[in-house]
């Protein structure tokens, strides 16, 4: 199993309190093959368990990031439950969400970070993703060679030169 799935599977309880959500029996066919890969571990855990994996609405989310005009996913790894088992895949972080973006290659894979709610908006004719995070929300995007953390809406980044007041000098 990979190292993500080391520490799911571990408060069985959680399936109780989780109440009926619009569903999909199986993941989407279309994900790329890491994102498959992952899943299949997920219905092999849960299958071990003896329950069946039901992936729920918002599992999946896709977008253009990168403007290459092929689909970029966001896989929301706290959507997935099992009958007999709570999901893994979050903690007092959120939940770990993955995004996969297109290149002539396949996929660029392993940008993956915690939150809850994700969701993806426009900002300036682009999409972004944003997540609620323990600090309030933090948005995501491309910046033409990787997807990174972006500064808040309206706001300037600075450099760290910038960031510090100069001292004034006594009378």
């Amino acid at each position: 199993m990979s190292q993500r799935w080391g520490n799911t599977w571990t408060i069985f309880a959680m399936v109780a309190l989780i109440g009926p959500c619009p569903a999909y029996a199986q993941a989407p066919s279309n994900l790329p093959g890491e994102a498959r890969t992952i899943l299949a571990e997920i219905e092999q855990s849960c299958r071990s368990f003896g329950g069946r994996v039901t992936f729920n609405e918002g599992f999946v989310q896709q977008a253009d990031f990168n403007g290459d005009g092929k689909q970029d996913y966001v896989i929301d790894w706290g959507m997935p439950t099992c009958s007999t088992a709570s999901a893994g895949y979050c903690g007092s972080a959120g939940c770990m969400q993955s995004v996969y973006i297109s290149n002539a290659a396949g996929y660029l894979s392993g940008v993956d970070f915690y939150g809850l709610t994700p969701r993806i908006l426009m900002r300036q004719s682009r999409p972004i993703l944003t997540l609620d995070v323990t600090e309030g929300s933090e948005s995501w995007g491309w910046t033409g060679k990787a997807f990174t953390k972006l500064p808040p809406a309206g706001a300037t980044a600075i450099k760290p030169s910038q960031s510090r007041p100069k001292a004034r000098r006594g009378n």
